[in-house]
């Protein structure tokens, strides 16, 4: 279970056992964040039973959960610091050409990142070419240095021969207060 193989009191190494004594079976810890934005700890604690023989085990004993609220917000188990901001970017924008005899039609992907300290709220991101907007998408709250790539379901059409550019703009409405409010746009060339 916990341990494979344990050593016995005058050192022998039995692999039967799974433990001698309550020392023998080390606690379990498990950080989370709780519903109410919590920073939370639960830790389980084990007995050794039948110590010694092959029927041995270790089984929990007591639990415990210790919770800290969080006031900038939870990632992982660990509160955010207080002063810790967002800053929100496009960390990387691609798309597949499928070439037809009369069109080329572009499959975008745009992946959006949270290169700041603090968690960034839900927000929307918008994708262009050219002047045309093609829609605004939304972005689900990201972790300090979490993103998450975006695959808008509209499909561009140019016609051949077209030189445009695609844009992606991370928090277009500005829902969320950035470090850097200048760093949200990529723009790539498509032809």
């Amino acid at each position: 279970m916990f341990i494979s193989a344990c050593k016995s009191p005058n050192g022998d190494k039995r692999d039967n056992v799974t433990c001698y004594n309550d020392s023998d079976c080390p606690p379990a810890s498990a950080s989370y964040c709780d519903s109410n934005n919590s920073a939370c700890l639960n830790t389980t604690l084990f007995r050794c039973v039948a110590s010694g023989t092959q029927d041995s085990a270790c089984v929990p004993n007591a639990t415990s959960v210790a919770c800290t609220p969080c006031m900038s917000g939870c990632v992982n188990g660990s509160c955010l610091l207080g002063n810790a901001t967002p800053d929100l970017v496009i960390r990387d924008m691609t798309f597949q050409v499928v070439d037809n005899l009369s069109d080329v039609r572009l499959n975008i992907t745009v992946s959006v990142m949270n290169i700041g300290a603090g968690l960034a709220g839900q927000s929307a991101t918008n994708l262009k070419v050219g002047a045309t907007v093609l829609g605004q998408y939304q972005t689900p709250q990201l972790a300090p240095q979490q993103s998450v790539t975006l695959q808008p379901p509209a499909t561009l059409l140019l016609l051949r021969g077209t030189t445009s550019t695609l844009t992606a703009t991370a928090d277009t409405q500005n829902q969320v207060v950035e470090s850097r409010e200048d760093n949200n746009r990529l723009t790539r060339a498509i032809s």
